[in-house]
């Protein structure tokens, strides 16, 4: 949760003028897991401007919330499609991708970012997504060499230390 919120709030800042009542509404619901009225916002956006990718990342990751994984993948989908550069919607599509069981679609999305240019959070959330997908497709060498660098990002974590050990 505190990794969608981090990313919630960069998209909120990035977020144009047009229709911002139902935007600042939509991220009040979303924040306050009241996800059905956020759903309802977003859908109004996104209607408003179908090519908006924030408003399409947002509906994504409110369906996520939802467990709406299908619905979800569509809308993170298209918010990749409008904005490939935006590591915040690879993210968010690569966990849909994931809990779709479509490993391979997320170790391509992550394979081509430049870890060393962002902050450690997003480094570390990368890693273990993507090492999580190589291990589920039989790469232990390449998940391995994601939770290495996981684990020297924070070596303080248990549970990043158990993915590193196991």
């Amino acid at each position: 949760m505190h990794i969608r919120l981090v990313l919630t709030l960069s998209v909120m800042s990035a977020c144009p003028g047009a229709g911002l009542a139902d935007w600042d509404e939509g991220v009040m619901a979303f924040q306050m897991r009241n996800y059905e009225a956020a759903e309802r916002e977003f859908r109004v956006l996104v209607q408003q401007d179908p090519n908006g990718y924030r408003a399409h990342y947002m509906l994504g990751l409110t369906l996520q919330e939802m467990q709406r994984q299908k619905d979800s993948l569509h809308h993170l989908r298209k918010a990749y499609d409008l904005s490939p550069s935006y590591v915040p919607v690879k993210i968010a599509l690569s966990r849909a991708y994931y809990s779709m069981e479509q490993y391979g679609d997320v170790i391509n999305l992550l394979a081509g970012i430049e870890l060393l240019l962002m902050r450690e959070e997003r480094q570390s959330t990368i890693l273990q997504i993507r090492g999580m997908a190589l291990d589920k497709i039989g790469d232990t060498n390449g998940a391995l060499r994601d939770f290495q660098q996981l684990a020297a990002l924070q070596p303080k974590d248990a549970r990043i230390l158990h993915f590193y050990g196991s």
